[in-house]
């Protein structure tokens, strides 16, 4: 058999070879190129975002540190790493709100931060008492772990009729006196601007009731409600950029179940009641009559002033919660109080008034033995303590009462420990003029 030459027929599959041989390396080239580049916008958008972040949070320390008192409403426009950072703050309730905008690139970024205030002077103390010339007296099965300031330099062991004289060791700690103990350490202005505060004149009016069920359409930051507003179902918003008020003449009621996350301020001339089972965070409650709370409810963040009463049962309130109550001057005996039943607290309690320890004033804070507090107990009245404080108290007067006798500053099962408080601890703005900011809670927008 003839051989034959298979040159010919090998040379014509080489060109088809070379040509997809040659499209594969493109594809994979072009491939490599595309992923690369891709990669490189990540690492564009990672390293702005980085450095607008940086910016922001440099931007909002410095101005904080460079303030030369209170910081309470206002701009400022501050340039970090060369980039413009505009700012706005303002109150929300008795924390700073601080909202910091940068543009990189056509792209924008915010960031909102919420301050207090380093927990320093007296609350560093278990326990201060502020009323003068007061010795105080101690009996039954009181515990107090932590330094005691009084105006006197002793702790007398006294006997109650009906209680049983105080443990032999009662105190781990100092006491520590102090002739200089202010009554009224909290500036009555910070709180009477919340409780007072008044709607700006580009709200929008709702005639009559409004009820509110879910995400809330409308893009105004400001609404007077003039009949009673109730909030209920799962009222959470999209748009968290941007803080929502409401003024409501009429009741506020926060319906059974009912969840809420949205940083709303609500300020009522009537009550507010919150019924059981609510879950709400980042809202402030203010109040010209009673607050009252119902069982089972969580909050977060939450911060809920009055004029009149608040009540609160079976309750659980986060770091970091303010419950705070305002009593003016009045001719007429006022009997308001903040009432705690089988209540967890963990942030700052507080009773101000106009006057401290005025005749006529009966108001106080009630903590009973089913309720526990993690933080601050601050009264310019009185104070009936029987749940465990993990904190500090700085009271005019503990009261308790034994029928048919008052007793006014008797450590009588009282139950403190100073140093059981977290470090991180931040309080209210308003008890120091020279406070130091410290950062709450930070979120990012983009």
């Amino acid at each position: 058999m003839d051989s034959q030459n298979f040159s010919t027929t090998q040379d014509g599959f080489v060109l088809p070879a070379v040509l997809v041989t040659g499209f594969l390396i493109m594809t994979l080239l072009f491939g490599i190129f595309t992923v690369a580049a891709f990669n490189y916008q990540l690492d564009i958008r990672r390293f702005n975002k980085k450095r607008a972040e940086l910016a922001c949070y440099s931007a909002v320390r410095q101005h904080l540190a460079s303030a030369k008192s209170s910081l309470e409403e206002g701009n400022a426009r501050v340039v970090c790493d060369s980039l413009p950072v505009e700012l706005t703050y303002g109150l929300k309730g008795l924390f700073l709100r601080t909202t910091a905008h940068a543009t990189l690139q056509g792209k924008q970024y915010f960031t909102r931060s919420y301050f207090g205030c380093e927990l320093a002077g007296p609350f560093n103390n278990a326990i201060t008492f502020s009323r003068p010339a007061v010795i105080p007296s101690v009996a039954g099965n009181t515990l107090v772990t932590g330094d005691i300031m009084i105006n006197g330099d002793r702790v007398n062991r006294s006997s109650a009729y009906g209680i049983r004289n105080s443990i032999e060791k009662f105190h781990f700690g100092k006491v520590i006196k102090n002739t200089g103990i202010a009554a009224k350490l909290f500036s009555d202005t910070l709180i009477k601007r919340v409780i007072y505060a008044q709607p700006d004149t580009s709200a929008r009016v709702f005639d009559g009731d409004l009820r509110v069920t879910q995400a809330f359409p409308d893009t105004f930051r400001s609404y007077i409600v003039t009949g009673n507003l109730i909030l209920c179902g799962n009222t959470v918003y999209p748009d968290k950029k941007n803080p929502v008020s409401f003024f409501v003449s009429g009741k506020v009621l926060v319906e059974q179940g009912t969840v809420l996350d949205r940083d709303i301020d609500i300020y009522s001339d009537s009550t507010v009641e919150i019924e059981k089972s609510c879950m709400i965070k980042n809202v402030m409650f203010a109040s010209w009559k009673d607050v009252i709370i119902r069982d089972h409810c969580y909050f977060s963040s939450v911060q809920i002033y009055s004029l009149g009463s608040i009540y609160c049962s079976g309750s659980v309130f986060f770091y970091p919660a303010i419950i705070g109550m305002y009593v003016p001057v009045n001719t007429k005996k006022v009997t308001n109080s903040i009432q705690f039943t089988n209540c967890t607290i963990n942030g700052t309690v507080m009773l101000v008034c106009e006057q401290a320890g005025a005749g006529q004033n009966r108001s106080k804070i009630v903590l009973d033995e089913r309720s526990r507090l993690q933080g601050v107990l601050y009264t310019e009245n009185n104070a009936e303590i029987k749940g465990v404080v993990l904190g500090s108290l700085y009271v005019y007067n503990l009261w308790f009462k034994l029928e048919p006798t008052e007793y006014y500053n008797w450590m009588i099962n009282l139950q403190v420990n100073r140093p059981a408080l977290h470090a991180a601890f931040i309080s209210p703005l308003g008890f120091d003029s020279r406070q130091k900011y410290r950062v709450l809670e930070e979120s990012w927008f983009y």
